[in-house]
């Protein structure tokens, strides 16, 4: 499956330029800062987009609402009914820490765990840097999806 992460305003632009770009042949992982007072894009077709409220925090004791376990299950199963011959789009405030943490694992899982889809695995690779990536997300969806405990 293809996996792209995006900034917040990205989508919110490709949806006003074209609204056909949310169509069906696509799914959608939207992410907004707990302080934010609406969703960057308005598609409203549930099955296609799951919407979660985080903030790109790692503990808690830092101000903001921290992700959780019920998220990381919200994430699993949305990711199980996906069409893996879709386009999967992540999208946070800049595109980085917090989508690239939920697209690593779910990469991972899709393309290299379930399937053996070695150009879309590598294209997530090549076009993200890792680096970024939230560990305190990251630990809590590889527990999720493989039971991992990183």
């Amino acid at each position: 499956m293809r996996i792209f992460t995006s900034n917040r305003y990205d989508l919110s632009m490709k949806e006003k330029q074209n609204p056909a770009f949310f169509d069906d042949d696509k799914f959608f992982i939207t992410i907004r800062n707990s302080s934010d007072s609406d969703w960057a894009i308005q598609h409203n077709v549930d099955r296609y987009v799951l919407r979660l409220t985080f903030d790109d925090i790692v503990d808690e004791d830092s101000d903001g609402k921290l992700f959780n376990a019920k998220q990381a299950r919200k994430i699993k199963s949305f990711v199980d009914n996906l069409n893996p011959k879709k386009l999967l789009f992540i999208n946070c405030e800049t595109g980085t820490s917090r989508s690239i943490a939920i697209g690593e694992v779910i990469n991972e899982y899709l393309n290299n765990f379930l399937v053996n889809n070695q150009e879309d695995y590598t294209n997530f690779l090549k076009n993200n840097d890792i680096q970024l990536s939230n560990h305190h997300i990251k630990s809590l969806l590889l527990k999720e999806f493989f039971g991992e405990n990183n």
